[in-house]
């Protein structure tokens, strides 16, 4: 099998990036590759969706971009400078830069403290100024997320799934990050209760001028917050393009199967998904992973991986048809 590597890396001025990362986890069923080769670039100001199917490598690389996990290959950077080797105290004062929302609002609360007290863990981490500064800083953010002040003295159990998310919103942002990773942030949710948080998170981005990487298997959702969209399958990331241009025209065919995989509504009902007997049990190939499920898939697909390569629009796509 020839394999080849990419020939560019990520831009010095990228806030945060991944250049050419592998992750491997070893497990009693054997070795699992959750990211191979991937490089990434999240620039600052622009949000950037990451998406794929279930068990596509999306939160590995979030995490790996935190440097909660280190790489078996490659390297993490943040602002131009590697940090993949860095130890746990070093790190300490790049994380405050970071902040985290989960999909489950109410396990990545702390369910015996009260809500108050959730927002105000990460400035006691961190000694941000005084006591008084803390409490007036918490309460101005819960303010600022849509928790009425009353809400304050409750304990997480007390809310509502949306309202629980809302706390977790106004932690990641307590110490004024640079980038906020959102991981399935609202797939938890009802749907009446995304769109009040995506509305949030609409605002708090112009408000606060935050950079987002957003992490969804949703592409109705990432296209309503990302200017940037990155897809990942089975660890790999087959296109990045911008985001009108990449629901305009999609270049991979995973990608097309992703957006003709959303739910449109016609008059007589919601469009059937596509009806592909090759996605059933699809075995990844020697080459491309994506070649057992591809439509334009030829004999060079299944003896080569391609190599994530830009085109002349300045997308980039994995795909020897493109």
């Amino acid at each position: 099998m020839a394999v080849q590597t990419a020939f560019f890396e990520p831009a010095d001025e990228a806030l945060a990036a991944l250049a050419d990362v592998t992750q491997e986890f070893h497990t009693s069923q054997g070795k699992v590759l959750a990211c191979d080769r991937v490089t990434l670039a999240v620039q600052r100001g622009q949000s950037l969706g990451l998406v794929g199917e279930s068990g596509s490598g999306k939160s590995t690389a979030i995490r790996l971009i935190q440097r909660l996990i280190r790489p078996s290959r490659g390297r993490i950077l943040w602002q131009g400078q590697e940090i993949t080797r860095w130890s746990d105290r070093r790190l300490k004062p790049y994380r405050r830069h970071m902040g985290f929302v989960a999909q489950d609002p109410y396990g990545s609360l702390f369910p015996n403290r009260t809500v108050v007290g959730n927002v105000l863990e990460p400035l006691i981490l961190h000694r941000w100024e005084d006591p008084r500064a803390r409490k007036a800083r918490a309460e101005e953010l819960l303010g600022r997320v849509g928790i009425p002040s009353a809400y304050a003295a409750v304990f997480p159990h007390e809310l509502s799934g949306g309202q629980q998310q809302r706390v977790a919103i106004a932690r990641a942002l307590a110490l004024n990050p640079d980038l906020l990773l959102l991981d399935e942030a609202v797939s938890s949710l009802d749907v009446s209760i995304q769109a009040q948080i995506i509305n949030l998170l609409q605002d708090l981005k112009e408000d606060l001028a935050l950079t987002y990487l957003f992490v969804s298997h949703n592409l109705a959702v990432v296209r309503l917050l990302c200017e940037q969209v990155a897809v990942m399958y089975l660890g790999k990331i087959v296109e990045v393009s911008d985001t009108a241009a990449l629901f305009a025209h999609p270049r991979h065919p995973y990608t097309e199967m992703l957006i003709h995989s959303i739910p449109s509504f016609n008059d007589s009902g919601v469009s059937p998904l596509p009806d592909d007997p090759r996605q059933a049990g699809a075995v990844p190939s020697p080459g491309c992973p994506f070649e057992p499920r591809c439509p334009l898939a030829v004999e060079q697909c299944r003896a080569e991986t391609p190599v994530l390569r830009q085109l002349g629009d300045g997308s980039q796509v994995a795909c020897h048809r493109v």
